[in-house]
């Protein structure tokens, strides 16, 4: 193990970046290292943008994944049904209630922490109609977990993003499709 030394004012900041009582000083800098992956993934990548279809949005298939850090999900559609629940976790959520209703397994997913019964500590959400709690995830990683349950389950997944009008993001303001479909 490696030690580092830093600033009593960098510090403090960097304290203020974790939340009380979930992370430690290696997941706090495990999630700064990877937002800056992010970031410069983000960057590399301004140049390579996804197909534009005859609508002008951008075109993606979960085989080349965008950068979905600053974007909110418009609507998505699971095997031709339109789901409400726009939010990253809200779709990892309905995915595991319609894999619970197929009676899939979902306790025991590679890419995310799932826990029989009610358990809202430490970011994880709990699902009442099927009895689990799942851990919250980054919207990069929840976009990896969508693509994981797509690939394992042969599930035909549509999700319409729109990144938000900020820097950082890797198609600022531009809309966007994630399929399956697309090849």
């Amino acid at each position: 193990m490696k030690s580092i030394q830093i600033s009593n004012e960098l510090y403090r900041r960097y304290k203020n970046l974790g939340e009380e009582l979930v992370d430690t000083h290696e997941t706090l800098m495990d999630k700064l290292i990877s937002l800056g992956e992010m970031h410069n993934r983000s960057l590399s990548q301004q140049t390579k943008v996804g197909k534009t279809n005859s609508a002008s949005k951008l075109e993606f298939s979960f085989s080349e994944l965008p950068v979905v850090t600053h974007t909110r999900i418009d609507r998505w559609t699971l095997d031709g049904k339109e789901y409400s629940d726009a939010s990253w976790n809200g779709i990892i959520r309905d995915l595991l209630c319609f894999l619970d209703r197929q009676k899939t397994d979902i306790l025991n997913q590679s890419s995310i922490n799932i826990k029989n019964g009610k358990d809202c500590s430490k970011g994880y959400k709990y699902i009442p109609e099927i009895g689990v709690s799942y851990q919250g995830l980054s919207a990069e990683d929840a976009l990896r977990a969508i693509k994981e349950f797509s690939e394992k389950y042969e599930l035909d997944i549509t999700i319409h993003i729109t990144w938000n009008n900020v820097p950082n993001a890797q198609h600022p303001g531009k809309e966007g499709i994630i399929s399956t479909e697309y090849s």
